[in-house]
């Protein structure tokens, strides 16, 4: 099944190696401007590798092609980080600040104007139960308030679209469900997400999926799709029976 044009990431023909070793070989694939798409894979596939080329942590090889917004990566991610919102999988908020000097922080390297950030704080914050904590050091906090705060911080110069690596890892059940629900909720109104993961109860049978196993693509396409294409009961055994390999459920 083909994705809905226009499309926020296209990536052609990318190839990545370090040294020898080729660590994603040959990766196509597109996602539409609105709506989450899911990147599944077992830890090493290559997930947190593309991720770093979509961010421009590497550099992206010349002979492959990654547009954002229909720009290329490597001639115009200026204008292109203008618009997304990163959660990395590694925790990247100061321990010793305040939840408020966290944010105000980062929404000054975007160029917001105080009286902006102050709203766009205090509106997100209060969007994620998150107000009470704004003065409070991000060490007293717990993982899943940490990683809500993290998404705040993703959302504050209003991106259209949102790179989240394994942004439930190390969180308890319920925390990763209220960050699943909350990016579903913030990708049905306003914007484009492609997240991450190794747990496959993170995914839903209408969600359009990505499988990526051993650096290459094994399938492209709404989970319920591959079930029936695999013809397996759920995406659990799909995925053993196109990749070989076992996967987290949660």
């Amino acid at each position: 099944m083909q994705m809905i044009n226009p499309s926020c990431i296209k990536v052609k023909n990318l190839i990545y190696s370090i040294g020898n070793k080729t660590i994603l070989n040959d990766i196509t694939f597109d996602i539409p401007n609105r709506g989450v798409t899911f990147l599944l894979g077992r830890n090493g596939a290559g997930k947190t590798t593309l991720f770093s080329l979509l961010t421009r942590f590497y550099k992206a090889p010349k002979n492959s092609e990654i547009m954002l917004f229909s720009l290329d990566i490597n001639k115009h991610s200026h204008t292109i980080f203008k618009k997304i919102g990163i959660v990395f999988q590694q925790r990247t908020l100061d321990l010793d600040l305040s939840v408020r000097q966290n944010l105000m922080y980062f929404a000054q390297l975007h160029g917001l104007k105080k009286e902006q950030s102050i709203s766009s704080i205090a509106k997100n914050l209060q969007t994620f139960g998150l107000l009470d904590a704004l003065n409070q050091k991000v060490r007293t906090l717990s993982g899943g308030q940490i990683r809500r705060i993290e998404l705040v911080r993703s959302l504050l110069n209003q991106p259209e679209l949102l790179l989240l690596d394994e942004p439930t890892v190390g969180l308890d059940i319920e925390s990763r469900i209220k960050l699943t629900n909350h990016v579903r909720h913030l990708a049905q109104k306003k914007l484009a997400a492609l997240w991450s993961t190794h747990l496959i109860d993170e995914v839903n049978l209408n969600d359009y999926i990505i499988i990526l196993e051993q650096g290459q693509i094994i399938a492209a396409d709404y989970a319920s799709n591959i079930i029936k294409s695999a013809n397996t009961e759920n995406l659990q055994q799909a995925f053993v029976k196109l990749t070989g390999s076992q996967i987290n459920e949660q």
